[in-house]
Order: structure tokens, then C-alpha cells, then sequence
């Protein structure tokens, strides 16, 4: 019978859906344990105090798979802010071999890193009350639920980011009763939202599209645009840029760095290629070389939000713990904007 409801399931593709009754946002998310698909079990305790995310998916809905994909970009975005991610099969029936190597396939066709739980009989699905794939349940460091996504890939794609922000920050946007001092970790910088500041009437869709994508480490989706893009003839600096930042969100920092500086080469005085190479020092820890880097930037009178964007998550790694980071005043009289961020944080380690 769960078969043939779970086969029914599939079906639906609605482009959202409200949470079920038994997983309210707001409640504690019920607990698992359940096998991966190497033997080892698995269970919510692999969260460890952190935010999370569980994906529901089953091998036989595409929109599923596609989620899968998508999350590769969520992990290389958020794994550093100790974000972790668990995919839940549901593809049902007894454990066998066949359903077993049919998991193993996707997860090594998706290049898959994170775990791979097998819910065979279909236990944590009905706790979650999922009533539709893909589902995405994200839950903050408290171990409460925080949103539940249901639909398409696309539509979960559209509110995922915000929804991972929302737990990061200790609360949730889903919620109405939202908690004190939570746009800590949600400014406007962190969200990307305005790619182009000097000209958006000038600025190309299309690349924006790949900066925001970039911005917010979702590298897959920006290479399919890149390739689509680099077809119709010059490459503009924005464009530029945005290649040099995918280069170190993949973690390849020395070929970062030289594209940034072909970029201040071939542009002078534009101030693309200080912008990255400032964020190539930020992420190496190196406060005194990213100041003079943002500095010889500024001069333009203009900034970029993924550089905001790197201020502050050089910034709130201090800020989390309670510490002063080096240079943190200097930074703060660049991008003024990040001051009730701080203050937000203190009042949030004031309350313990």
C-alpha cells in the first residue's frame, strides 16, 4: 500500500505547498536514525548544534534529482558556516541491493559528498509529514524546524537561500514569531540582491544572473550561463570578475588571484580587479592586504556587493565569538553599512 501512495506522491509537482501538520515550522524536528548508504547509521545528532537541511527525494522524480544537483552549490556555499546537509531516499520496499545501487548511482552521478539516508520504510518521511517530493526541511542550530519547502526544484531553489540564512541567523523567516536580532546574519549584502549598483539601467541581465548565482555559490547554475554567454562575443569586466570569484569559491585561490590581477591590468582604474583581489586576502585571513586593496578600490566611489558580502563573513566569524577582528574598525568606516550588524551580534552575545 505505501508503494502505491508513494508512487501517487510522485506525481505531484505543485509549484509550493504548506508545511504538514506533523513538521509546523516553529516545532522541534523529529527525531531519526537511519541507515547511508554505506551501512553506517545516521541520525539528527550528525547536525551536532549546527543548522541544517533534510532532503526528501526518490530516484523515480526528476524534480528530486534536480534538487539533488541543485545542492551542490548549497553545500560549497555553506559548509564553512557549518551548514550540514542530509538526503533522505524514500524510494520505499524492503532494503534490497538493487535499491541500494540505484542511491549509490545518483549520489555518485550528482557527485554527492554529504550523507545518503535510506528511509525504507517510509518512518521519518510520515514524522515529517512530507506529502510531496522534492521537500527541503531546513532547521536552525536549536534543532527546531525553521521552513519546510515543498514543489518544484525551482520553487524550492527561489526561497532555499533565504530560508538557510533565516537558520543561520537563529530564526525564521517562515515563522511570524520571529526573534530578536535576527537580520544579524541577513543583511543586504549577505543576500546579494543588487548586483550592479553603479548603473542598473546599464547592467547586463544575463550577467547579473552570474554574479548573483556566484554570490551565492550556486557555481553550477552560473557555469551552464557562463558557457551560454561566452557565445555571444566580448567579455566584459563584470563578467570578468564574476569567472575570477567562481575561481575561489571552487577553492582554487592562486588561479583566483593571477585572473584578478589580469583584471587590474587590463582595466585600470575600475577598480574590479582591487575589489577581488581584496577578497582573495579577506578570505586568506589577511586583513592588512584586503584593506589596501578596498581602499585603492573605493577611490572609484563605487562598491559591489560581493564584497560587502566577504567583509561580513570575514567579519561575523569574530563577531559570532565574540572577539574583535583585526582591523574590524577600518573595515567598518568602509562599508558603514555593517555597523547594526555588529551591534545586532553584541546584543545577541549579551544574551548568552
Amino acid at each position: 500500500m505505501k508503494r502505491l501512495l508513494l508512487g501517487a506522491l510522485l506525481l505531484l509537482t505543485p509549484a509550493a505547498s504548506t508545511a504538514a501538520e506533523s513538521a509546523r515550522v516553529g516545532d522541534p524536528a523529529p527525531y531519526f536514525t537511519l541507515p547511508d548508504l554505506f551501512g553506517r547509521t545516521i541520525s539528527l545528532d550528525y547536525f551536532d548544534g549546527h543548522p541544517g537541511v533534510v532532503l526528501f527525494w526518490s530516484s523515480g522524480s526528476p524534480q528530486s534529482t534536480e534538487l539533488l544537483d541543485d545542492s551542490r552549490g548549497y553545500q560549497e556555499r555553506w559548509s564553512t558556516d557549518g551548514l550540514a546537509i542530509v538526503a533522505v531516499n524514500v524510494d520505499g520496499g524492503e532494503p534490497g541491493a538493487s535499491q541500494l545501487q540505484t542511491a549509490r548511482d545518483w549520489a555518485d552521478r550528482l557527485d554527492i559528498v554529504y550523507p545518503v539516508l535510506l528511509d525504507h520504510g517510509h518512518a521519518v518521511l510520515s514524522a515529517y509529514g512530507v506529502d510531496a517530493l522534492p521537500t527541503a526541511v531546513v532547521i536552525d542550530a536549536g534543532g527546531r524546524i525553521s521552513a519546510v519547502l515543498q514543489g518544484s526544484a525551482a520553487a524550492i531553489r527561489d526561497r532555499l537561500n533565504q530560508s538557510i540564512l533565516a537558520a543561520m541567523a537563529g530564526t525564521s523567516r517562515e515563522s511570524s514569531t520571529a526573534a530578536a536580532g535576527s537580520s544579524c546574519g541577513i543583511s543586504r549584502a549577505r543576500s546579494c540582491t543588487h548586483i550592479d549598483e553603479r548603473d542598473p539601467s546599464a547592467a547586463n541581465p544575463a550577467v547579473m544572473a552570474v554574479r548573483l548565482c556566484v554570490c551565492h555559490g550556486d557555481t553550477a547554475a552560473a557555469q551552464i550561463m557562463l558557457s551560454a554567454i561566452s557565445k555571444q562575443g566580448t567579455i566584459g569586466p563584470d563578467l570578468r570578475f564574476a569567472l575570477a570569484q567562481m575561481m575561489l569559491v571552487k577553492g582554487s585561490t592562486a588561479e583566483a588571484r593571477r585572473a584578478f590581477e589580469n583584471l587590474r591590468e587590463h582595466y585600470p582604474g575600475e577598480g574590479w580587479g582591487e575589489w577581488g583581489l581584496g577578497i582573495v586576502a579577506l578570505t586568506e585571513g589577511d586583513a592588512e592586504s584586503a584593506l589596501t586593496h578596498l581602499r585603492a578600490a573605493r577611490t572609484g566611489g563605487w562598491s559591489i556587493p560581493e564584497v560587502e558580502t566577504a567583509v561580513l563573513n570575514y567579519l561575523e566569524g569574530y563577531w559570532r565569538t565574540k572577539r574583535t577582528a583585526p582591523q574590524e574598525e577600518q573595515f567598518l568606516a568602509l562599508f558603514a553599512g555593517l555597523h547594526s550588524v555588529r551591534v545586532c551580534y553584541r546584543k545577541l552575545n549579551e544574551r548568552g
